[in-house]
């Protein structure tokens, strides 16, 4: 978080929040609400979780939104943030989703479902190209930012462990 804004690092303390719900895991998943809200946070449900002297942690998603196991997270626009969610540890049960932050948790139509089917997606960042990469076990493509992913193959695992860069398009 070096080099960011006070505000920006709002956002990513917000951001850690979203994630909280896979790091906890099953537990987060047996009880009804995993957590105790107590006052608000940027018009979130506000956490007693330890935060830095002039913070707040706001629970901003979780399990009521659809949230399984949740990896990655990344903010395409100002309100709009994508998800990498393994589902579980099976291969292909992974989602790539969008969580905009209107409205609070459980309330419908905040998370869309952009793209099924991922092998345990982890990785999920925004290129120098404007594009996003998302890593898989055993792959790495881009889309760009839009309503509509277009997967676009960058790198691929071949059996012996090594790794052969996919041709076309320009650059990464």
């Amino acid at each position: 978080m070096w080099g960011m804004t006070k505000n920006r690092c709002r956002h990513e303390w917000l951001a850690a929040l979203v994630l909280a719900a896979g790091w906890f895991g099953k537990v987060a998943w047996a009880a009804p609400v995993a957590y105790v809200p107590s006052g608000q946070c940027a018009g979130y449900p506000r956490l007693a979780i330890t935060a830095p002297k002039g913070w707040c942690v706001g629970l901003v998603a979780d399990a009521r939104d659809g949230l399984r196991m949740p990896r990655r997270l990344l903010e395409v626009a100002p309100g709009r943030f994508w998800i990498t969610d393994m589902g579980n540890w099976e291969p292909r049960r992974g989602r790539l989703l969008e969580l905009r932050t209107n409205g609070q948790p459980g309330t419908a139509g905040r998370v869309t479902v952009l793209a099924e089917g991922l092998d345990r997606p982890h990785g999920l960042a925004k290129g120098p190209d404007g594009r996003i990469y998302i890593g898989e076990a055993g792959s790495l493509w881009r889309t760009p930012v839009g309503a509509k992913v277009e997967r676009t193959p960058r790198l691929a695992l071949l059996r012996d462990g090594r790794q052969r860069p996919q041709r076309g398009g320009q650059g990464l």
